[in-house]
């Protein structure tokens, strides 16, 4: 008598913030093609800000020109700083994940932080966070949202990894002949992963998100 297969469990909204269940980021690895964008129900009042390509922010200061991402209370664009003439990082939160007083919003606090103790220490190691270059509050059709400024940076471990894997498939016998990360570009990416935990670690700051995707290389100019 053949054993009859286990049910599936019930699938969960496939959106960051979702705790537990089974998602179908556990049935599709590349689900970021499957849905490349945020919830668009969260399109309302005190969700996110609409963003078109060539919108203006901060007093004109800032123009959007290209998507970089999006995650559970935010989008993420490329835009470009006319008053400084450089490519940077525009995070726009959700107006709900915003905060009156832009000064206690949480990543300004712990941004301007790591800034503080990077400045008091002058460490001789190279910086390990993103420069926060500027923060300000937009008022929109589904509310006020604070916007973060930052360095632009480059793409993600996982990012880089999952190219790699997209060379060739798994069950092709020919897999493991294919190059992928040099050593020596894991040893040294590993080591600065290291060297970053450990000058947080002496500044008595605990980083609790350390992961692949969360892991960025550093970018001066865009190659779109």
């Amino acid at each position: 008598m053949s054993e009859e297969p286990e049910p599936l469990k019930p699938l969960r909204a496939p959106f960051p913030g979702n705790g537990g269940g089974y998602g179908w980021d556990d049935r599709y690895e590349e689900i970021v093609k499957i849905f490349p964008h945020e919830p668009l129900e969260e399109y309302l009042r005190n969700g996110y800000h609409p963003v078109a390509l060539g919108d203006i922010f901060n007093d004109g200061r800032y123009a959007v020109r290209h998507k970089l991402g999006f995650g559970g209370n935010a989008t993420v664009w490329l835009a470009r700083d006319g008053r400084e003439n450089q490519w940077v990082a525009l995070k726009i939160k959700q107006a709900k994940a915003s905060t009156d007083d832009i000064e206690q919003d949480p990543e300004v606090k712990a941004m301007n932080l790591l800034e503080h103790k990077y400045t008091i220490h002058g460490s001789t190691k190279p910086r390990c966070f993103s420069r926060l270059l500027d923060y300000f509050q937009h008022l929109g059709p589904n509310g006020t949202h604070t916007c973060l400024v930052t360095e632009l940076l480059g793409p993600s471990i996982a990012q880089i990894k999952r190219v790699f894997d997209m060379m060739i498939p798994w069950d092709d016998p020919d897999y493991q002949e294919v190059e992928t990360f040099r050593p020596d570009t894991i040893l040294r990416s590993s080591r600065q992963l290291l060297e970053a935990v450990e000058i947080l670690s002496a500044w008595e700051i605990v980083h609790g998100g350390m992961e692949p995707h969360a892991s960025f290389s550093f970018c001066s100019k865009p190659s779109y």
